[in-house]
């Protein structure tokens, strides 16, 4: 990393004064971590003992960041179905389970009963107590 600032007689200054607005985002960056100067050292310090397995890395990666990792978790959670005479049969993302009569009187066919949705892919769990 370039230094920015230099001392001059115990007093740190800008080395390159067309350079300010740089060295303000950049310490508004560092201050955003919220780590002290020690924080930071010691951060430095452990890393050198790190071993990063770079292929790990790249199968991490693949597998999506941890937000959508959440989400698929989530979306093995089943989620009840109950079908209630007169009303829309629903999944959680919207996803309508039509019925074949059109009627809604009639119990949605075993066929459309799927394991997860179609649409989202969240895991279904019927109840088919009315």
């Amino acid at each position: 990393m370039e230094r920015l600032t230099e001392y001059s007689c115990g007093v740190a200054v800008i080395r390159n004064k067309s350079l300010i607005n740089k060295a303000m985002y950049d310490l508004a960056h560092y201050e955003d971590t919220e780590l002290t100067p020690e924080e930071v050292e010691e951060l430095k310090q452990a890393s050198k003992n790190v071993q990063v397995d770079y292929s790990l890395l790249d199968y991490y990666k693949t597998l999506g960041t941890p937000k959508e990792c959440r989400e698929a978790r989530e979306k093995q959670k089943p989620h009840k179905i109950k079908f209630k005479q007169w009303e829309d049969t629903k999944c959680v993302c919207g996803y309508e389970f039509s019925r074949d009569l059109g009627d809604g009187y009639h119990d949605i066919p075993i066929e459309r009963k799927t394991k997860y949705c179609p649409d989202c892919g969240q895991k279904l769990q019927w109840d088919d107590k009315a």
